[in-house]
C-alpha cells in the first residue's frame, strides 16, 4: 500500500511541475475604442510570464473588460474604479484569461466606463 501511494504522488508530481510555458507571450490586442489599458508582463500560476492588464475609470466608478476572440464577444469582466485580468499563452499559440473558473480563448480585448 505504501509504495503505490509513493509511486502515485510521483506521477502527481511529475504532471505538475511539467507545466511548458509558450517561449513567447505578447500582450493582448487593444481593440479601437478602447479606454486606455496597461499591460505589464507578470508571472501567472504556472510559472509562466504572462501580460496582466489593466483599465482606471478615472471618476472612480464602474469600469469594464470586453473581451473577444476574432471579433466575436467572449466575455466581460467589471469593476468599480479598476479592473484587473491575468491574460495566459498556451503553447498552441493562442491566448487566455479564466472566467468562473473556465478558460476562455481571447483575442482582444477593449476598456469601457460609463
Amino acid at each position: 500500500m505504501a509504495l503505490q501511494f509513493v509511486f502515485v504522488l510521483a506521477v502527481v508530481a511529475k504532471s505538475v511541475l511539467a507545466t511548458t510555458c509558450p517561449s513567447s507571450c505578447p500582450n493582448l490586442n487593444i481593440a479601437s475604442g478602447s479606454q486606455p489599458i496597461t499591460q505589464a508582463m507578470t508571472t501567472n500560476q504556472y510559472n509562466c510570464t504572462s501580460p496582466h492588464i489593466k483599465c482606471v475609470n478615472p471618476n472612480g466608478g464602474s469600469v469594464y473588460f470586453v473581451f473577444y476572440y476574432n471579433g466575436t464577444q467572449v466575455a466581460s469582466v467589471s469593476g468599480n474604479g479598476a479592473v484587473f485580468d491575468a491574460v495566459n499563452c498556451s503553447t498552441e499559440k493562442y491566448q487566455w484569461i479564466t472566467v468562473n473558473g473556465a478558460g476562455v480563448k481571447v483575442s482582444s480585448v477593449t476598456c469601457s466606463s460609463p
